[in-house]
């Protein structure tokens, strides 16, 4: 147990440095920021009728993840805020997954845990990921 969490460490504090940034940044805003508007309708449709209706912007990248954000605004009603969380979850996951993948690709834990700050911190990766 003490050497799996040891081993995991690093891929867990990437997650974390992730949401710490997100928060110290405060990328709020209840409007639409680029073309999330669409993804945003669609899953408040789908929170509120069950059913996954594609209103022809971001048809071919949902699935999945249409759903996980109709699960936030169940859990906490509906406001944009809301939904672009469900999104930061998920680019935390990436971060924990990302550096685990390097680390099983053969990098040293160090140099994974680099390369994942290195893209989850980039401007491009964390603006699109909360939005």
């Amino acid at each position: 147990m003490q050497a799996t969490l040891k081993r995991h460490l690093p891929a867990i504090k990437c997650a974390v440095t992730f949401l710490l940034c997100y928060f110290l940044t405060r990328p709020y805003a209840e409007m639409g920021i680029g073309d999330d508007f669409a993804y945003i309708k669609t899953t408040q449709v789908l929170a509120q009728t069950g059913h996954l209706v594609f209103n022809g912007w971001g048809s071919p990248m949902m699935g999945w993840h249409a759903y996980f954000g109709a699960l936030f605004i169940k859990l906490f009603g509906f406001s944009f805020t809301a939904v672009r969380f469900s999104t930061v979850i998920e680019a935390m996951a990436t971060a924990y997954l990302f550096q685990r993948t390097c680390v099983r690709a053969g990098l040293n834990s160090w140099n994974a845990t680099l390369a994942t700050l290195t893209l989850v911190l980039s401007s491009l990766f964390f603006s699109l990921a909360c939005t």
